[in-house]
C-alpha cells in the first residue's frame, strides 16, 4: 500500500497543471500582421504619377535647392491637381519653394 500524501505534496500536484496551461496560452498568441504591399497611382489630365515617382522628384528638388540628401528622414507630399503641382515637406518642415511642377 502506498504511503498517504501530505497536504503539501497534494497542493504541489494540483499546482503543476495550472503552470502548463498558462504556458500553452502564452505560446498560442497570434503572430503580428504582415504589412500589405500597395502602390498609389494619381491620375489626372492624361498623366499618371506613383508615390515612388513623386518621392524621387521631391528628393531631387530638395537637393537642387542646396540641401543634403542625407538629411532627409521623412518626406510628406501634398498633390494639388487644380494647381498642377505637388508640395512637399521634409522632416516636417515645408516651404513655398518646396514644390514640384506636375
Amino acid at each position: 500500500m502506498a504511503p498517504k500524501k501530505t497536504t503539501v505534496e497534494a497542493k504541489a500536484v494540483k499546482a503543476a497543471p495550472a503552470k502548463e496551461t498558462a504556458a500553452k496560452k502564452t505560446a498560442a498568441k497570434k503572430p503580428a500582421a504582415k504589412p500589405i504591399k500597395s502602390t498609389l497611382y494619381i491620375q489626372f489630365a492624361g498623366n499618371e504619377y506613383t508615390e515612388k515617382k513623386l518621392v524621387t522628384a521631391a528628393r531631387k528638388a530638395y537637393v537642387a535647392l542646396g540641401n543634403k540628401a542625407a538629411d532627409i528622414k521623412k518626406i510628406d507630399i501634398y498633390v494639388k491637381t487644380e494647381e498642377n503641382v505637388a508640395y512637399y515637406a521634409v522632416n516636417g518642415a515645408g516651404s513655398p519653394d518646396y514644390k514640384i511642377e506636375l
